[in-house]
């Protein structure tokens, strides 16, 4: 393998984020650089549909791929990168307690289409981590609620609705980020957890969310101690290829959380970060911010495929992986008018009016 060769593939297994309501030219230069193989959008890239459309455009013209993975965290409740005038759907707590399965299908169903309008095809959502620890500081109300198989089935019927509006689906954040108290945005939690616990527990919504079909599956930044006390989940091969692939049989996607959150960036150094995430079953790295810390997990990559360090095989099996998934990818804009029309309003709601 040559170095233009692994620069390619090191580029077709990242994800990245980047700043403004429109490209400029460093941003084009560094899009053509790394040519990903998508991109996540954030409230900084938003300012309107018609805006953020032209803005997908725009960078699917710059790298000249139009099954690009376009991403965003649409969850309803607090976490909403869209906002008005696209609906803000009710949180997961308020539809897990409707206890409704026909009302998560119609809100992943409603989410995808207002997505799709705007060019948008992957929503890293649902949720799937179960709300078992009162003082969790991140998850709380983005989860359906404290019983398991609730988070299950609501978790199903929303992958369900969005994948049947033609969105690619996400189940968030393996192996279960509901019983930390602290936030992995700012530092590394660890749960004394061991493969009993998490098989009776905090799995069952993956196992099920497997078992539906979702496309890909987000890890966590957490160390869950009973099962691999060196290494977070995003890095821990007994959980992800062991028991993600192996033992659960997931052939879709796994994509690590942004790779600079402050529980991974305060511990681990990035490049270094990023060929443990892929040895251990990582097919796709999310980097969301910086262009410098982008390059640097790209050389990164390079330099251990280059070495051996990344096996041929490992690198082979992501890139089928990312590949079957954006085979996937709906290339074509849904209707417009979905973007907070009256039908997505009565849903709203009637959930509201359910979950009191």
């Amino acid at each position: 393998m040559d170095m233009k060769e692994a620069r390619e593939k090191a580029g077709s297994i990242m994800m990245i984020g980047l700043d403004g309501l429109s490209l400029v030219d460093d941003q084009k230069r560094h899009l053509k650089e790394i040519k990903p193989a998508g991109v996540i959008l954030f409230a900084r890239n938003y300012s309107s549909p018609d805006q953020i459309s032209a803005l997908v455009d725009q960078i699917k013209k710059e790298i000249g791929d139009n099954s690009l993975l376009v991403a965003v965290d649409q969850e309803g409740g607090r976490v909403n990168r869209l906002r008005e005038p696209f609906t803000i759907f009710p949180s997961a707590r308020e539809i897990g307690a409707t206890g409704n399965d026909y009302l998560a299908y119609e809100t992943g169903r409603a989410i995808g289409n207002e997505l799709l309008s705007v060019g948008i095809n992957l929503d890293f959502a649902p949720v799937m981590d179960v709300d078992s620890n009162p003082s969790n500081p991140v998850i709380g109300d983005r989860s359906f609620g404290s019983d398991p198989y609730l988070v299950a089935r609501m978790g199903m019927q929303m992958i369900a609705g969005m994948q049947d509006s033609g969105i690619l689906t996400c189940a968030k954040h393996f192996p279960g980020h509901g019983d930390t108290s602290e936030d992995s945005h700012f530092k590394l939690p660890s749960l004394e957890h061991d493969l009993q616990r998490l098989s009776e527990f905090e799995l069952i919504p993956f196992e099920s969310a497997v078992d539906s079909g979702v496309d890909t599956i987000m890890t966590a930044h957490i160390i869950i101690k009973g099962v691999d006390s060196d290494n977070p989940a995003t890095m821990s091969a007994k959980l992800i290829k062991e028991q993600l692939k192996l033992r659960m049989g997931f052939s879709g996607v796994v994509v690590s959380d942004d790779l600079e959150m402050k529980a991974i960036s305060d511990n681990f150094g990035l490049g270094e970060t990023a060929a443990r995430c892929i040895k251990a079953g990582v097919d796709l790295l999310l980097v969301c911010k910086t262009p410098s810390l982008q390059i640097q997990v790209r050389d990164r990559l390079v330099e251990s495929m280059m070495n051996g360090d990344i096996s041929d095989t490992r690198m082979i099996d992501a890139l089928d992986r990312i590949s079957a998934l954006k085979s996937r990818v709906r290339t074509g804009k849904g209707s417009r008018h979905f973007v907070g029309c009256e039908e997505h309003a009565r849903l709203v709601k009637e959930i509201k009016e359910l979950a009191v």
